[in-house]
């Protein structure tokens, strides 16, 4: 699983793989094993290099998520990029060069505007023939 993670206002990029025991998370490219269990609700234990925490996960009435370890407060927005809700909450909020990601390895055959044409999220182009 590929997400990308907000932690107060810094992306990550986080991929998790399930072991037979454990995870493997791979954050911005540093692998880190972990051993997580769910203890409440909305209450993780989690083993990071024999180190213990506890991770409390918290909802404000305005849809926020706060995750708390131990003292330190943090405010997270974790965005799948293959949900169809986090591509039409980020649709059009940023002008400018963006990267453009797939949710799977591809090759660009064809191109089918022009340097400079203005495009919009969902744009088809009536020329294209498959």
């Amino acid at each position: 699983m590929t997400y990308d993670v907000v932690v107060d206002g810094k992306t990550h990029h986080l991929e998790l793989t399930k072991g037979e025991t454990t995870w493997l998370c791979k954050v911005d490219d540093q692998e880190i094993e972990v051993d997580a269990a769910l203890t409440a609700r909305d209450v993780m234990s989690v083993l990071v290099g024999g180190k213990a925490y506890e991770v409390k996960r918290e909802r404000s009435l305005q849809g926020e998520i706060h995750l708390i370890i131990g003292s330190a407060r943090y405010a997270v927005d974790v965005q799948d990029p293959r949900s169809l809700r986090t591509r039409r909450a980020t649709a059009g909020t940023e002008a400018g060069p963006q990267k453009l990601t797939a949710p799977m390895p591809g090759k660009i055959v064809r191109i089918l505007v022009a340097v400079g044409d203005e495009v919009t999220a969902g744009q088809a182009s009536s020329s294209w023939k498959p």
